[in-house]
């Protein structure tokens, strides 16, 4: 089985040939039809990005294996994707095929670049598992889990040795040219973050502010 897998609607050939198009050049992947989900018996290192309207999204995700871990794209209706978990992104009708596309890229690109990255990454009393989302305290052993944004920012600004990154860049590293992505979107899950990683979320240690971005302190 490829790294990227898409699970689609029945009969929705043109959502089908609209990310087919989307995905030339930047990865392989194999399109399934969500109600094969039990058949393909996917693989928990993969990417799995499933596609249902909102009638039946609830009914198909009991179908996926829990431990699997996998992107949902509910097509329809008005959920919200305000909540501090990214593995579900709700597209109200109508919605440009286009807005969909450049999220899929988006969720790829995300996955690619988590695995260049060392599969184990030592932060001061932590140890970080990018391909886990999660965050291992090595003093007590207790686990924290990431969301997919709060990963991506951690790599970013690992990838930078400990010098800043500034903010733009960091929301260009993390969301792409995803529309109406500003600045206090940033900030919030900054926030989130350091509430997970920081002994005292008001004096951090880990995720600091520089001039006009931020740096690791470990």
């Amino acid at each position: 089985m490829p790294e990227i897998n898409l699970y689609m609607p029945e009969e929705d050939d043109m959502l089908i040939s609209t990310l087919e198009s989307a995905l030339v050049g930047l990865c392989e992947c194999s399109v399934y039809r969500l109600s094969a989900i039990k058949d393909t018996h996917p693989e928990t290192g993969n990417l799995h990005i499933l596609f249902s309207m909102e009638n039946i999204a609830g009914k198909k995700r009991e179908n996926f294996p829990a431990d699997v871990h996998c992107k949902w794209v509910v097509l329809g209706g008005h959920g919200s994707n305000a909540s501090e978990s990214d593995d579900t992104e709700y597209f109200p009708l109508p919605f440009r095929m286009g807005a969909l596309a450049d999220h899929v890229v988006r969720l790829v690109r995300s996955y690619k670049r988590m695995k260049s990255f060392p599969p184990l990454i030592g932060l001061g009393d932590y140890e970080f598992f990018p391909g886990e989302d999660l965050l291992r305290n090595k003093k007590n052993n207790s686990e924290t889990r990431l969301t997919d944004k709060e990963r991506d920012i951690l790599l970013a600004l690992y990838h930078k040795n400990g010098e800043a990154l500034d903010r733009k860049t960091l929301l260009q590293d993390v969301w792409g040219f995803a529309d109406g992505v500003e600045t206090h979107t940033l900030e919030t899950h900054i926030y989130r973050l350091r509430r997970k990683i920081e002994p005292d979320p008001a004096n951090p240690e880990y995720v600091i502010t520089s001039d006009d971005g931020y740096r690791l302190g470990y």
